[in-house]
């Protein structure tokens, strides 16, 4: 039997409840593993290297910061995330600022 396909509006219900993350791709929940001392470092130093490199209007977001790519059909939160301009954040996809 197939496994149930999730809709974002029900990916995005089911992560403002959930206590840890989840990334979601074409209708299915991955769960997010946890990063280990030297993978911190290694996004820390490739942000640093990257900072001077981009124009003024980039700004460089860590993993905390969820990112949809809607060419993708994806939710996920990036090690890295490099936005030009003004983030534009979906009206239904919130999170708790206590996780």
């Amino acid at each position: 039997m197939p496994e149930a396909v999730l809709t974002e509006t029900q990916y995005l219900a089911l992560e403002r409840a959930a206590e840890t993350r989840s990334e979601f791709c074409d209708g299915e929940l991955f769960a997010m593993a946890g990063g280990s001392p030297n993978h911190s470092f290694l996004c820390v130093q490739f942000a640093l290297l990257m900072a001077p490199q981009l124009p003024r209007s980039c700004r460089i977001f860590n993993g905390d910061l969820r990112i949809r790519i809607s060419a993708l059909g994806k939710y996920t939160y990036a090690d890295r995330g490099v936005i030009r301009g003004e983030p534009r954040f979906h009206p239904t996809a919130t999170i708790s600022s206590t996780r």
